[in-house]
């Protein structure tokens, strides 16, 4: 019922992106830095608007998204089955798999809107379920994977931290991350776009809408926009030195990642 709405984001950047796609035969589209999102999301809409140009474009281009929300949602039901998969907690899992397959968040964000932010949560959501299974490579693949999507899976890094301050993982591990993300690069930079511009893509967007806050429940709403540059390294430092806090205050009364 969703498909169909149109949303700005569709119209003025999706939209374009998968016609110029089409104009450009395809993979070639890669050469340029047509669209400001990385090339891991734009591999899909490179098969959505070659093999299945059959399909109505705006359903080819949420259809990738949609489906991640059944990963999604399985990866939290994995994880509500924790720590011994008990047969008591099944019920709890279930629960929680159709609350979050039709929470308004995952739905409007996939379905009406089109967007993707469903994809790197459930890479996010992985990495979570198998750090806690202290299977740590395929966490630090998974951790990759969200990064090579999206910037705000760094939200979860933290964690990461932790993980590595309480010696539950060898550090050198974590260079899965790094390789992970210029894994998915390798195809663009193949196609002729410049390794440089590839690395660069989150620096760019970080400067792409100064803003304090777009809309969102936090104290910046109360800030003009207008202080965004005399805010902006103040709000950055006290939000360094409180995850800073956190992470030593974790680390310092050795609480497990998940009950023993």
């Amino acid at each position: 019922a969703m498909v169909p709405n149109q949303s700005w984001d569709y119209q003025d950047f999706l939209r374009p992106w998968y016609d110029h796609i089409q104009a450009a035969g395809g993979w070639a589209a890669l050469k340029t830095g047509f669209a400001d999102y990385t090339p891991p999301y734009l591999y899909w809409l490179i098969v959505a608007a070659t093999w299945g140009e059959a399909l109505p474009p705006l359903l080819s281009i949420k259809l990738f998204a949609m489906a991640t929300d059944f990963l999604l949602a399985s990866y939290v039901y994995r994880l509500l089955r924790l720590p011994d998969f008990a047969p008591q907690l099944r019920a709890r899992a279930r629960i929680g798999f159709w609350a979050t397959l039709f929470l308004p968040t995952v739905m409007i964000n996939s379905a009406l809107w089109g967007q993707c932010d469903g994809i790197y949560t459930t890479a996010i959501v992985a990495f979570v379920y198998n750090l806690c299974r202290h299977r740590y490579l395929r966490a630090y693949l998974c951790f990759g994977l969200a990064f090579a999507f999206k910037l705000q899976s760094v939200f979860l890094a933290p964690l990461l931290c932790i993980a590595l301050l309480q010696r539950q993982s060898r550090p050198l591990g974590v260079a899965l991350i790094p390789l992970t993300y210029l894994a998915l690069m390798l195809p663009a930079w193949a196609m002729g776009r410049p390794l440089a511009d590839l690395l660069l893509i989150y620096a760019r967007q970080s400067g792409q809408y100064p803003r304090l806050s777009s809309d969102a429940p936090n104290l910046y709403e109360w800030i003009p926009d207008s202080l965004y540059w005399p805010i902006l390294p103040l709000g950055v430092a006290l939000t360094a030195l409180a995850v800073v806090t956190v992470i030593w205050l974790v680390w310092r009364r050795g609480l497990p990642l998940m009950p023993q």
